[in-house]
This record gives C-alpha cells, structure tokens and sequence, in this order.
C-alpha cells in the first residue's frame, strides 16, 4: 500500500462552502438534460434515480460507494460521448444522496439484501431498463451482490465493479486497506460535529492518489457529509451474501477495474482473483488506472470512461 504522507487539510464549512455544496446537491449539470425520478421501492423508501441518453441505448446503472451519491459520476454523465452510446442511469443508495432513509433507520432488516435488491429494481423497472449492465463503485459492489442474490444474473448484461474487493476470496480482508479506526469513527452515532468533520475530511482525502483541488475536496467532502452517522453504521452492519454471483461465474461478464495506488482497496486483488480462477477466464476483464486512487472514474475519466465504453460494447446484448 502507498502511502503518500498526506495530511487532510482542517476544512470547516464556510458560507461559500455551503453555497456551493447545496449548488452541487442541486445536480445541475448544463452540458446535458437529466432527467430526475423518484421511485418507491418495497419498504416504501423513496429512491432518487436520475437518466441521461436514449432508451434505445444499451442501459447502464452506475452504483456509488458508502457515504456518497450519484453525483460522484457526474464526470462520466458530464461525457458526451458516454451520453450519446448508451442509457446512462444513477441512483442514490437508501439513507444517502437525495433517497429518503427507511422508516426504521435503526433495525438491521431496513438494510438486508433484499431491500437494497428492491431498491435496485425499482429503478431498473421505473426506466424500463432492459439487461443493464450494473456498475458498482466500491459499496456498490454490494449492491450488485444484493441484486442477483434476488433477481439473478440473467436479466443483466453484464457487471463492472472498480476500487472494490468483491467477498469471493477467503483471504479478502488483507486487500481491504482502510484503516479501520477511520470506519469505526464514520459510524460512530455520538461523535461531534467537529470530530465528524474531521474524520470526513481524512476518509475523502484517502480517495485520491493525486491531491484533490480544493473544489473537488470541497465536492466529495459535501456529498459524504450528506450520509449520517447512523446510515454509515448500518452499511457497516448489515449482512451480504455474495455466494450467488460466485454462482454466476460462468455466464456473466465482468470487468475489474482498480486504481494502480488505491489506499482503501488494494489494486492486488485483481491478480489474486485472476489466480483463484473463481470467474471463467472468457468472461473476465481487468484494468489497472495508472496513477490513479480510489477515485479512479473521477482522478482519470477519460481512461476509465474508456475502458468501460470499449467493454460494453464488446458484450452480446440479447
């Protein structure tokens, strides 16, 4: 792991900071028309969902990280050439972005894999999305194992998961590098302001193998500070079950994407999973992101939308 010796900056919030985090939430975006829905998922929990593209276009469902949104992709919806060749569609989890929490916030069965599953198809369903290919950034890779732990693989075209160990190794905890003080103060349900502040401040700062301007800090620190304590415990606390996709090992593509310097997944997983043979080597795509962190999708767009663009393409879309 690398270790670039950085220190995250004391940042409090500003009424400039605030105008801008809120200008951010807005999800304007003035290159491209988003289109903004709203989706009730099977516990009632409102799900926030936003489209760009043709429905024509080979649908795709961008998944974001623990303490984050769909706004973290605005690179990639902010693309063009992304917009143009397919149906590009992000959600915000339950209890972050612009999605309401569950009703019981506090009870471990509003964040079980069937919920996070529903909410999954419930945009799938409101967009009319046919065989999507889902991409998970991180946490979202746990999405994706929720998904086709109750609704299969064969209605997807395929799964791309980048700056994520994916649970299908035995040994998978020594390439999740994060230290876990830092988990450990994110869900801490007492913690003040100020020492949340400063805990959100060192976790964004991980993100980045190159230092974050002073406005992406600002952007990523805002959408985190969004998520509370009490949703970021419940992600930690919540059961998984990725033996399901283990099963779809033979029949759906995936694509690997890690970041060459990520401190919080370690980009080595890639070679272990590549040695363990727990996917059909046909049905398997690796990409390292040279000089590149956690953030990969945001640090280098134009590699990363690349390589995504170039894979998808190259699936067989029945």
């Amino acid at each position: 792991m690398l270790d670039i010796g950085l220190q995250p900056p004391r940042m409090h919030f500003s009424s400039f900071t605030v105008a801008y985090v809120l200008f951010v939430l807005a999800g304007i975006c003035t290159s491209l028309k988003i289109r903004a829905r709203n989706f009730t998922s099977v516990d009632g929990t409102r799900i926030y969902a936003e489209a760009v593209g043709s429905v024509a276009n080979q649908p795709l469902l961008w998944l974001h990280g623990d303490s984050f949104s769909g706004l973290a992709f605005d690179k990639q919806f902010d693309d063009r050439r992304l917009s143009e060749s397919f149906f590009m569609v992000r959600m915000d989890l339950r209890g972050m972005g612009r999605s309401a929490k569950p009703t019981n916030p506090s009870n471990i069965n509003s964040w079980t894999p069937d919920k996070q599953a529903g909410d999954v198809q419930a945009v799938i369903q409101g967009f009319g999305l046919e065989k999507p290919v889902l991409l998970g950034w991180s946490y979202g890779a746990t999405i994706i194992a929720d998904y086709i732990s109750q609704h299969g693989a064969d209605k997807l075209s395929g799964i791309v998961v980048f700056g994520s160990t994916i649970g299908l190794l035995s040994n998978i905890g020594q390439f999740f590098t994060i230290p876990v003080q830092i988990l450990n103060d994110l869900g801490d349900v007492n913690a003040l302001s100020d020492k949340l502040d400063h805990v959100i401040s060192q976790f964004v700062w991980r993100l980045s193998f190159t230092p974050f301007s002073q406005r992406d800090f600002v952007t990523m620190k805002g959408i985190a500070f969004g998520t509370d304590s009490e949703t970021r415990n419940m992600v930690s606390l919540r059961p998984v079950d990725w033996t399901p996709m283990t099963n779809a090992n033979k029949t759906l593509p995936l694509l690997l994407i890690a970041g060459e310097h990520d401190s919080i997944s370690s980009p080595g997983f890639i070679d272990a999973f590549i040695q363990s043979g727990n996917w059909s080597s046909d049905l398997l795509t690796t990409k390292i992101i040279r000089n590149a962190g956690h953030v990969s999708f945001w640090e280098m767009p134009g590699e990363f939308s690349m390589a995504v663009e170039d894979w998808v393409k190259g699936l067989k879309r029945e």
